[in-house]
Formats: structure tokens, sequence, C-alpha cells
């Protein structure tokens, strides 16, 4: 499991974040499952996979988009993020950690 601190994302844009699914046996990662979710003061985003998170098998990667409509709920300050995959029926810690959402608005 990784402790994240992600850079900054602005609450007016979309996100896009890519992770690596590590491959432990060298067999590839068949993915049952995949949720990541931002909670905090800031507002909470669940997404899931096929619904704001694709992935790729044969390069193990995982792709997280948040729209930018989904953005706007968020409001400025610090949140917690986490990543939890399934892989053969079994619950899989990817990361948790800090991600700052900045006001996007222009003056």
């Amino acid at each position: 499991m990784y402790d994240v601190s992600f850079a900054p994302v602005s609450n007016r844009e979309t996100w896009v974040e890519v992770f690596e699914i590590p491959d432990t046996d060298g067999n590839g990662v068949a993915l049952d499952d995949a949720v990541f979710e931002i909670d905090g003061p800031c507002g909470r985003i669940v997404k899931k996979l096929n619904d704001g998170l694709s992935y790729e098998q044969g390069t193990a990667t995982l792709t997280l988009t948040i729209d930018d409509s989904e953005m706007r709920r968020l409001r400025p300050g610090t949140a917690r993020a986490g990543l939890v995959v399934t892989i053969a029926g079994e619950p899989v810690q990817i990361l948790v950690g800090t991600v700052p959402v900045i006001d996007g608005e222009v003056p």
C-alpha cells in the first residue's frame, strides 16, 4: 500500500490520474472491481470500475477520470483519498492519501 500526497487539483476542471496496479506474480492482474473515493470536509466523490475508473489489463494501469461537473461539488480544502481493488475476490488497498482541492474560480 502507498501513502500518497496528490498534486493540487482544481474544482473547476476534469481530474485524470493514472495508477499502476502491482503485478505480484507476473501473470497479469485481473481486477474484479475497483473503487476510488475522495471524502472529507471538501465533499465526497466515489468512482467505480467502468464508472470513472477504466482498467487496461495489458499494462496493469487504472485510469481515474472525474469530470469537471463532479469536481465542482468539492469545496476548497484537503480531502482524504483511497483506492481499493478486488483481485480474485480479495480486497487490496492500493493507496491512501490526501488531495488538496483548490478553488478554480477566476477573480
